[in-house]
């Protein structure tokens, strides 16, 4: 479906309350009172910069898999870990993400990374000197980043590593009464810094 309109209800502070309108026409689809929506986000570009980069390909050109379907920005996981060690040629990169992926043994450490991500940036980014952006959880396609001789074989094979977008889910806001093709949701936006 496509956006058919978008307004803020109400902004105070580092929260907003948007109220969107989606245009079912075409679509098949139907909604009751009471029903939920379920809308999936794709990867952003930074995250496709990424990946791209890996893969030695253009970001444009990059599979439906990647952009709407593999989740750049989970945390990695050990299978997702374990992965990368596999694409790594550099023995640095693959035991750093070996070490992650250990348990009992790098449970601290992952922790750490997942939670700390200052940690994190010092143990991937040491070598590199690269400069980092965000206070969030380390996330895959930033771990790809700061592992240069990681190399995914293909699109394919990063995206069946990588864990699916999940898809958010909002009550709907309207009734199919007042405009039958039309359904609404409301959800807040709320900017904060972890770490």
């Amino acid at each position: 479906a496509k956006v058919a309109a978008a307004r803020d209800l109400c902004a105070a502070g580092d929260r907003r309350v948007i109220h969107c309108e989606l245009d079912l026409s075409g679509s098949g689809a139907s909604y009751q009172p009471g029903d939920s929506l379920g809308i999936r986000c794709p990867n952003p570009p930074e995250a496709l910069t990424d990946a791209a980069r890996a893969l030695k390909a253009d970001a444009n050109q990059l599979s439906k898999a990647l952009k709407l379907d593999a989740d750049l920005c989970a945390a990695p996981t050990r299978a997702v870990l374990r992965a990368f060690a596999a694409w790594c040629s550099d023995a640095t990169d693959r035991d750093r993400c070996l070490a992650l992926a250990a348990r009992p043994a790098g449970l601290a450490l992952y922790d750490a990374c997942i939670q700390r991500p200052c940690v994190a940036r010092r143990f991937f980014y040491a070598r590199r000197g690269a400069a980092t952006d965000s206070a969030q959880r380390l996330r895959a396609h930033e771990l790809l980043a700061a592992l240069p001789s990681c190399a995914p074989p293909s699109e394919q094979a990063l995206a069946a590593a990588l864990p699916r977008l999940s898809a958010r889910y909002y009550s709907v806001a309207s009734s199919p009464l007042s405009k039958p093709n039309v359904c609404a949701v409301a959800f807040s936006v709320v900017r904060y810094e972890a770490g």
